[in-house]
C-alpha cells in the first residue's frame, strides 16, 4: 500500500475529537478505511501530554511503534487479553500496528491482503471501553481532563517491564466462571474508567465555572470602578459648571454696571450739548444787547452835543 501521511495536528484521545481534527486536515480521511489513515508519532501525541500507555488509543489511526510500546508495557499479557474481549482484539483495532495473531509488528503497515481482509470481515471497533455508550457525554471532556498517568484502578505506571518486575500470567481459566468473573472485572474497570472520567470533567466544569465567577466578580468590580469613576467625573462637571455660572453671574453684573455707566456718559454728552447750545444763544443774546446798548449810548451822546451847541 502506498505510503501513509504524516498527521501532525491536534491529537486527542476522545475519538471524535481527532476524527474531526484529522478530518479539517486531511478531507479524504475516512476512519472505516484504512487506506485514508494518518500515521501519529509518539511525539505528535505527547504534544497534548506525557503518555505513559493510558488510556488507549482512539482507532482509526496508524501509530508509530513507541507508541504502541507505551501500550504494551502498561498491560500484562493476560490484561491484554481480557481487553481484546471486551474491546476486540488488537488487530482489528489497529491493524497498521498488529497482525491477525494479535502480535506487534515491527514495521508499521498493511499488505494488500490485510487490507482488503480487513475491509471484508472487519469493522473499526472502540478504542477504549464503553466509548460507543459514553459518545454523548464523552464530547463534554475536555482534553486536560484526561488522566494519562493513573491507569484504571490505580495502577502505577511503570517502565519496560522486566521479567523481575512483571507478574507471570497464571495459565488461563477456561471455566465460564472464571471468563465471567474476567469480563466482569473488565466491565468494571471500564465503569470505574467512566466514573473517573465523569469525576474529571465535573472537576473541570467546577474548575471553569470558578473563572468564569472570577472573571465576572472582576468585571463588577470594574464596572463599580468605572461607576465610581464617572461618579467622580461628573461631580467635578458639576463643581466647574457652578463655578462658570458664578462667574457668568459676576460678568453680568459687570456688564449691566458698564452699561449704566455708560447710559449715564451718554446722558452727560447731550446734557453738555444742550448746555452748550443754551451757552451760544446766551452769548448771541448778550451780543445783541450789547449792540444794541452801543446804539443808544451813540444817540444820545449826539443829541447831547447838538443840545450844547444850541
Amino acid at each position: 500500500m502506498a505510503p501513509l501521511p504524516r498527521y501532525e495536528g491536534t491529537f486527542s484521545f476522545v475519538s471524535s475529537r481527532l476524527y474531526a481534527s484529522i478530518k479539517r486536515a486531511m478531507p479524504t480521511y475516512d476512519k472505516e478505511d484504512p487506506k485514508t489513515w494518518p500515521y501519529v508519532t509518539l511525539s505528535t501525541i505527547e504534544k497534548l501530554r506525557p503518555y505513559q500507555g493510558y488510556p488507549d488509543l482512539p482507532t482509526g489511526v496508524a501509530y508509530q511503534r513507541e507508541a504502541m510500546k507505551r501500550y504494551e508495557n502498561m498491560y500484562t499479557p493476560q490484561e491484554r487479553a481480557i481487553s481484546a474481549s471486551v474491546n476486540g482484539p488488537l488487530h482489528q483495532r489497529y491493524p497498521y500496528n498488529y497482525d491477525r495473531f494479535d502480535e506487534p509488528k515491527e514495521k508499521v503497515g498493511m499488505s494488500g491482503a490485510e487490507y482488503r481482509s480487513y475491509m471484508a470481515n472487519t469493522t473499526p471497533m472502540p478504542s477504549t471501553p464503553r466509548v460507543r455508550e459514553r459518545e454523548e457525554w464523552e464530547q463534554g471532556i475536555p482534553d486536560s481532563a484526561i488522566d494519562c498517568d493513573t491507569p484504571p484502578g490505580g495502577r502505577m505506571e511503570s517502565a519496560s517491564p522486566t521479567p523481575a518486575t512483571r507478574t507471570q500470567p497464571p495459565s488461563r481459566c477456561t471455566d465460564k466462571t472464571c471468563t465471567d468473573t474476567r469480563r466482569e472485572a473488565a466491565r468494571l474497570r471500564g465503569s470505574l474508567f467512566d466514573k473517573d472520567s465523569q469525576l474529571l470533567s465535573c472537576q473541570s466544569d467546577l474548575k471553569e465555572y470558578e473563572t468564569t465567577e472570577k472573571l465576572r466578580r472582576r468585571a463588577l468590580e470594574d464596572a463599580e470602578y468605572e461607576v465610581e469613576k464617572e461618579k467622580q467625573r461628573a461631580d467635578a462637571a458639576e463643581k466647574e459648571c457652578m463655578l462658570r455660572m458664578e462667574g457668568n453671574i459676576r460678568l453680568q453684573q459687570r456688564v449691566r454696571e458698564l452699561e449704566g455707566k455708560v447710559k449715564q456718559a451718554q446722558d452727560l454728552d447731550g446734557y453738555c450739548v444742550e448746555l452748550e447750545g443754551e451757552i451760544e444763544r446766551l452769548n448771541r443774546v448778550r451780543e445783541v444787547e450789547e449792540e444794541e446798548s452801543d446804539d443808544g449810548d451813540d444817540s444820545r451822546a449826539r443829541k447831547r452835543m447838538r443840545s450844547e451847541s444850541l
